[in-house]
């Protein structure tokens, strides 16, 4: 696991907060699910899974995005609004995958966006709503805000 979460933060620009999770710039955070497990961990509690604002649905407030369909896998939490607190995800960590989702729960009217690599904008993130099954290669996603586009 520590192997892991270095791999993270040396690809994320991120600092490591616990042993599977990464703290992100601009507010994003990493939590990474063990190979074959379906969700991250919380280490401190024996088979038990890591209290997250992604995991069993999208807490308000947050946009999240996840390594595997149906809000599986390794997730990256975000919550920050503007366009100033894009959150870089480095296509090598798992976008790559080309599987995956996504969920919001933002409040009021606020909404997000997926950038591609050379800059477009790939999708719209509504304020309530959910893709279980988003394909991140096709799109060639790089970053994304959260809300407050």
């Amino acid at each position: 696991m520590q192997r892991m979460a270095s791999w993270y933060v040396s690809k994320a620009d991120g600092k490591q907060t616990s042993p599977n999770t990464v703290d992100l710039p601009h507010g994003g955070r990493v939590q990474i699910a063990l190979p074959g497990e379906q969700y991250p961990r919380d280490f401190s509690r024996p088979n038990g899974t890591l209290a997250s604002q992604c995991n069993g649905g999208t807490a308000r407030g947050y946009v999240c995005v996840y390594s595997g369909y149906r809000g599986t896998g390794t997730s990256l939490a975000g919550y920050y609004c503007g366009y100033g607190n894009s959150i870089y995800m480095n296509p090598e960590i798992f976008w790559n995958s080309g599987q995956g989702s996504w969920g919001s729960n933002q409040t009021g009217s606020a909404r997000g966006l997926f950038w591609t690599i050379d800059g477009h904008i790939a999708d719209f993130i509504p304020a309530q709503g959910y893709n279980h099954y988003y394909e991140w290669a096709d799109r060639e996603i790089t970053e994304f805000v959260p809300c407050g586009v």
